[in-house]
């Protein structure tokens, strides 16, 4: 997420503030398959965990192949790379609405994890359902992720910024995202970028209690 992009309101900035540095030759790149493990690894980080519950021990395998495998959500051609001069320092994962789902990717390549899949699959249902589901028109990052020793420096900004321009380029009405309900730090940081939470999943009771609010940020 590269560029000077603002919002309705000036308060209201998807580009790193006065305050927040930007990193001295910070672009961003489409992802290819070397990156397939650093993909992998901000979907599980931005799935609370949840990818590694419902792969178990071989859940980095397995998302691997599923990244690498074309034409879903969570493909590889979805990913954007944040560099900073040669070194990959951050992700993020978006695409437009009726991009196909993961689900067959995961299920195929899941192998011996599949009843495991199935199992937790199930208890998780009323947050992988309303997170599955996307209105015309919305462009939905799924991931932004950012090496924890670079963290702070404005990367996320740069990157959120470029998925900004990946919706409006693509005519999306709206860039939405889904935050973890327990996660009020994130929900701040989005609400002052002025994403607001349009509706809430419900409850997966099963797995904790685990709940996700979609935010909505419009484009037009």
């Amino acid at each position: 997420m590269t560029g000077q992009m603002w919002s309705a309101s000036r308060r209201c900035r998807l580009n790193p503030g006065e305050d927040e540095p930007v990193p001295l030759e910070c672009s961003v790149r489409a992802a290819e398959p070397s990156d397939a493990g650093r993909v992998a690894d901000a979907l599980e980080e931005a799935s609370g965990g949840l990818m590694s519950t419902m792969l178990g021990g071989r859940w980095r395998e397995v998302l691997v192949k599923v990244v690498l495998t074309p034409g879903h959500e969570m493909s590889i051609e979805t990913a954007r790379i944040a560099m900073v001069g040669d070194a990959p320092v951050g992700v993020a994962v978006s695409c437009a609405a009726g991009t196909p789902a993961v689900d067959e990717a995961l299920e195929q390549l899941a192998g011996r994890s599949l009843p495991r899949l199935a199992f937790f699959s199930a208890l998780a249902r009323p947050v992988l359902r309303f997170m599955s589901r996307h209105k015309s028109g919305d462009w939905h990052l799924t991931a932004l992720g950012v090496d924890e020793s670079r963290r702070g420096e404005g990367i996320g900004s740069v990157l959120l910024s470029d998925t900004h321009q990946r919706a409006v380029a693509h005519g999306a009405t709206a860039l939405t995202l889904d935050v973890d309900t327990s996660n009020d730090g994130a929900r701040r940081l989005y609400e002052r970028l002025c994403f607001v939470e349009t509706e809430r999943s419900g409850r997966a009771w099963l797995i904790g209690g685990a709940q996700v609010a979609r935010m909505n940020l419009a484009l037009a």
